[in-house]
This record gives structure tokens, C-alpha cells and sequence, in this order.
């Protein structure tokens, strides 16, 4: 049985589980990344100025399989592929995905898509 958890880090609730795997944040944007991953620094600096949580997943694929299946409990379907990203609490997709979502709820800004 797993029991939730709510924790506060500058003034912003996060939910963990005991199992010490961090749910994506109810309030902005939250990045589930693993080193070397050019798409989840291409995310981290498509949304930096978003202050997002990160959450560093390399620990956790240590077991791939089980980190798969928590992660599938919390995307409407099975993504595979890092970086894993919500929004409010709600699953965007990789970064390709999260790049469409951004620049169409973020219209008033211009990026050079060179960047990214």
C-alpha cells in the first residue's frame, strides 16, 4: 500500500509517494528528465522562465520496468520516450509535444525554433 505524502518546498505543495517517487505538481510545470537527454534540456530551456520542477529520473530506472508502470498510471497512455512533461498536473507528452502546447498557450512570445 502506498500513502501520499505532501511536502512544501518554497511555498509550492508537491505530493510523493512513499516509495519516494515525486507526482508531477498540481500548480506548474513539471519535467521528468535522465541525464544525457539533449530533448530534456531542450525542454528545461524551453521552459525555464516557467520555473518548472524538475525531477531527475536516473535513480529511478534503475528498475526501468516498474518506473514505466508508475509512470503509465499517470499519463492517459503509455509514453516511453524522455522527457516525460505536465502541466498542472495533466500529461503534455515528450518535448516535441510540450513545444506545440507551449508556443500555442504562449502566443505572445516569440522563439527562434533554431534554438530548440
Amino acid at each position: 500500500m502506498l500513502y501520499n505524502i505532501t511536502y512544501t518546498i518554497q511555498n509550492t505543495k508537491y505530493k510523493i509517494q512513499t516509495n519516494n517517487m515525486i507526482l508531477p505538481s498540481q500548480e506548474k510545470y513539471t519535467i521528468y528528465t535522465k541525464s544525457d537527454c539533449i530533448y530534456c534540456e531542450r525542454a528545461k530551456k524551453l521552459l525555464s522562465n516557467d520555473d518548472p520542477l524538475i525531477i531527475n529520473c536516473d535513480e529511478y530506472l534503475l528498475t526501468r520496468e516498474i518506473f514505466l508502470e508508475k509512470m503509465d498510471k499517470l499519463t492517459p497512455f503509455p509514453h516511453r520516450t524522455f522527457p516525460f512533461i505536465f502541466h498542472k498536473g495533466k500529461f503534455i507528452g515528450g518535448f516535441d509535444d510540450t513545444k506545440i502546447y507551449y508556443d500555442e498557450n504562449n502566443s505572445q512570445l516569440n522563439f527562434n525554433d533554431d534554438e530548440f
